[in-house]
């Protein structure tokens, strides 16, 4: 792909976020927590790799692989929040259980976080991007 769509699919995974996020505020108040919780983290995982696609030009083809960037390349360099890669894993691990681990639970205050995280980083990567 040339450079320009390269940018382009980087505003078009941060505009699918955003469409995630409006999906998890719907999911909260109808108290539908696992599924806010998912929409929550795929709103992060895709504007993470929006950030990335856009300011390195790399896609990956699994999520460990840009948990591990983001650490990596922003946070531990510290061009971004250290705190936004604990959010990505610890979002990540509840999105894992409360898919897979059908005895998991997710409360309405775990959920509720997760949701304003995933706007800040969203937030975030907006302005830097835009």
């Amino acid at each position: 792909m040339a450079k320009g769509s390269l940018k382009l699919e980087s505003f078009k995974l941060l505009s699918r976020s955003k469409e995630n996020l409006k999906e998890m505020k719907t999911l909260l108040k109808s108290a539908l927590y696992y599924g806010a919780v998912n929409r929550a983290y795929y709103a992060i995982f895709q504007t993470i790799s929006a950030l990335i696609l856009f300011d390195h030009e790399i896609e990956f083809s699994s999520h460990k692989a840009v948990i591990s960037y983001f650490g990596k390349n922003y946070a531990k360099e510290e061009k971004a929040p250290q705190e936004y890669h604990r959010i990505f894993i610890n979002t990540f691990n509840i999105r894992q259980m409360s898919d897979y681990d059908y005895d998991a639970i997710v409360t309405k205050e775990q959920a509720e976080e997760i949701a304003e995280n995933a706007k800040e980083i969203v937030d975030y990567v907006d302005k830097h991007i835009s």
